[in-house]
């Protein structure tokens, strides 16, 4: 008897090699876990206990832009997060990624849940509150948008099927930009949440000091 055929990964997947370069008490708890998509896999990682907190990550899709505050949102919160398609099967389409979660959300997080989004997370958060607005406890939304409307040569913007502009160049170009800038992507995001994560613990080591004079 032969065994099924693996399924394809169609969710977005993050350079090798990062963990090694993370605090590892960002890692305590992160452990992924292939699920199953219908038409291939994605990554999803769960942690914690208490109130279901769903969290939507944004372009490129990785799950481990929140790593640096899973660990700290499972203390009071059962976390989940998954990386999102890249991968479709035909044109890039809203319905594709919100079918996704909605799969992601009944394994993971049935009943209602906090849900978090940050830019094209938050996009896709407003659309399945939109649809399934019984499964929303909370709405979070960081950076969000309902709608982008650029040229056609803005593929960045536009990885997904937008009716209002060019849907021709979207389907032609976006994903493709994505696989040759996804990585250059993640390293600017990473960098500039380091910048932003020093600042801040000077900030506070600077009031504090100023306190205790």
């Amino acid at each position: 008897m032969t065994s099924p055929p693996s399924r394809p990964l169609v969710g977005a997947r993050f350079p090798e090699g990062w963990q090694d370069r993370v605090p590892s008490e960002w890692l305590e708890g992160w452990s992924p876990q292939t699920f199953d998509l219908g038409d291939g896999t994605t990554e999803v990682v769960t942690m914690g206990e208490g109130p279901t907190l769903l969290l939507l990550p944004p372009l490129p899709g990785f799950k481990e832009g929140f790593l640096a505050v899973a660990r700290g949102l499972a203390r009071r919160y059962r976390v989940v997060t998954f990386d999102l398609r890249v991968r479709f099967a035909g044109t890039p389409t809203w319905d594709a990624l919100v079918a996704d979660l909605e799969r992601v959300a009944d394994a993971f997080a049935p009943g209602r849940s906090v849900v978090l989004g940050h830019s094209m997370g938050a996009a896709l958060a407003m659309r399945w509150a939109a649809r399934h607005p019984e499964r929303i406890s909370a709405l979070v939304l960081s950076s969000p948008f309902a709608r982008t409307r650029a040229p056609g040569v803005h593929s960045w913007k536009r990885w997904v099927e937008q009716p209002a502009s060019n849907p021709a160049a979207a389907r032609k170009q976006g994903m493709n930009f994505i696989a040759e800038v996804g990585q250059q992507v993640s390293a600017l995001i990473w960098a500039r949440f380091m910048i932003s994560l020093r600042t801040a613990f000077r900030t506070a080591f600077d009031s504090q000091s100023r306190f205790t004079r």
